[in-house]
């Protein structure tokens, strides 16, 4: 087992703290709330990225996880930018 894919596992552990951190203040904060998708995305491909960094062995396998996350990753930023319109008052108009 390689060491090389600790970083990405850090990142994972630390968006999963945040995310955790946003679910316990979502009273007081919706908008925190709007930005899980986009952070369990994030900890989705960190976290496969590190594991193929890990286990040599199956990195092909490692990395269509990965690719699965990093096409999702802008469908949830369009989310959170809709979040963020809505928030701001220049409402996106809906189709």
């Amino acid at each position: 087992m390689k060491l090389g894919g600790l970083p990405s596992l850090a990142v994972v552990m630390l968006a999963m703290g945040l995310a955790a951190v946003l679910i316990a203040k979502r009273g007081k904060a919706s908008l925190g709330v709007k930005l899980l998708p986009a952070m369990g995305v994030l900890i989705w491909i960190h976290g496969f990225n590190g594991l193929s960094v890990m286990n040599p062995e199956d990195v092909l396998r490692w990395h269509k996880f990965a690719l699965v996350g990093e096409l999702l990753f802008p469908l949830t930023l369009g989310f959170v930018a809709r979040a963020f319109c809505t928030v701001s008052g220049d409402a996106v108009p809906d189709r």
